[in-house]
């Protein structure tokens, strides 16, 4: 994925943005808490969408910026369909946080 694969900031006002990817779906979408908006992010294992769906749902929140847009990026891209989806954001996570992820 690359960014000019998401909508520019304005879309997610009114609109999820949703995906998959292997076996992957997510969805994309703008929440307000505390009068502070923020992305949030879920990803299950497919094949079914987000209310057809009885898998664990995952979670992430990220700044509502360009630059949130780009964190969102760098996690589809390190999904990795046959990992299990609880392993994917923890590896995730620790390679991020050491600066080892592949862009």
């Amino acid at each position: 994925m690359v960014r000019s694969d998401l909508f520019n900031l304005n879309y997610y006002q009114k609109a999820d943005f949703t995906g998959s990817k292997g076996e992957m779906c997510y969805r994309l979408s703008l929440e307000t808490e505390a009068e502070e908006e923020h992305f949030k992010f879920e990803w299950w294992k497919g094949p079914f969408a987000t209310a057809q769906t009885e898998e664990e749902k995952q979670t992430k929140t990220f700044p509502y910026s360009n630059e949130g847009l780009d964190e969102i990026v760098a996690l589809i891209d390190a999904m990795e369909t046959h990992e299990a989806r609880g392993e994917m954001f923890k590896e995730y996570m620790i390679n991020r946080e050491k600066g080892e992820l592949n862009e």
